[in-house]
């Protein structure tokens, strides 16, 4: 009689293992289908809000509301999915990321169209970048299914924002094959050959100059004035604002 209990415990702990077992891979998998889904209603929601007729002929201020709640059911939505567990490790990645631009565009939101805070302006566009991205992978790689003309504005401002990035690394790379020299006291000259193939506008080269221990010592821009052509050599310039030592150079590219 003990033995078929013994046995009969040992069977049904295994049925509830399993059972268990079952239930957690069913959960991983829910989170992310249930996270596509989400981002997906929470994108329909923003553009309804934000894009209804009833939001024409009122305020910038009262626009930039609009749009702040609009991210924050955005932000809703998703926060939950923080305390779930994702089968697919891309998945949680892309999930953690566009959080992250939605929490940057919560906090950026009133310089949404202030222009004249432009650097703060361009945060909350570089997070709408960013956030294009992700939603283009979701499309292509995991179904995601919003409206044919949201799903259009998102994979081609991706596409926009890639090439750009493209045409900028490029642009880095024939800065850091210059040969820049400090000359006079205060400028920092070097002959830099456009092999992005790409003509070159509206675009401002910072200079980032750094010493030895690692301390960035002063930021510089250049401005690129008029065409750059393809194959063209023009002398790059950054004014220094103080004489302290450096040792090397780092460049970011902004576009204008």
């Amino acid at each position: 009689m003990k033995k078929l209990i013994t046995l009969f415990s040992i069977i049904l702990m295994s049925i509830t293992l399993t059972a268990c077992n079952n239930g957690g891979e069913a959960d991983n998998q829910s989170a992310d289908n249930d996270f596509v889904i989400a981002i997906g209603k929470g994108l329909e929601e923003r553009n309804n809000r934000v894009n209804s007729g009833s939001t024409q002929g009122l305020s910038e201020a009262e626009n930039n509301e609009i749009l702040s709640e609009a991210i924050k059911y955005e932000i809703n939505i998703l926060k939950d999915f923080q305390r779930k567990e994702f089968q697919n490790p891309e998945l949680r990645k892309i999930y953690d990321d566009y959080m992250k631009q939605l929490e940057i565009q919560d906090e950026y939101v009133i310089y949404y169209n202030d222009f004249e805070n432009y650097e703060k302006q361009q945060i909350f566009e570089g997070a709408y970048n960013e956030r294009s991205k992700l939603i283009k992978t979701l499309i292509d790689k995991y179904g995601l299914k919003i409206n044919a003309e949201l799903a259009k504005e998102f994979k081609n401002n991706s596409k926009k924002v890639e090439s750009g990035e493209a045409l900028e690394d490029s642009l880095i790379e024939s800065l850091k094959k210059a040969d820049f020299k400090k000359e006079e006291t205060y400028y920092v000259r070097g002959n830099v050959k456009n092999e992005t193939g790409e003509v070159l506008t509206s675009r401002t080269i910072h200079a980032k100059f750094i010493n030895d221990d690692g301390v960035t010592v002063d930021n510089c821009p250049y401005y690129i004035d008029g065409n750059w052509d393809k194959d063209e050599i023009r002398t790059v310039e950054f004014i220094l604002s103080n004489e302290k030592p450096f040792s090397k150079m780092e460049f970011s590219i902004e576009s204008i």
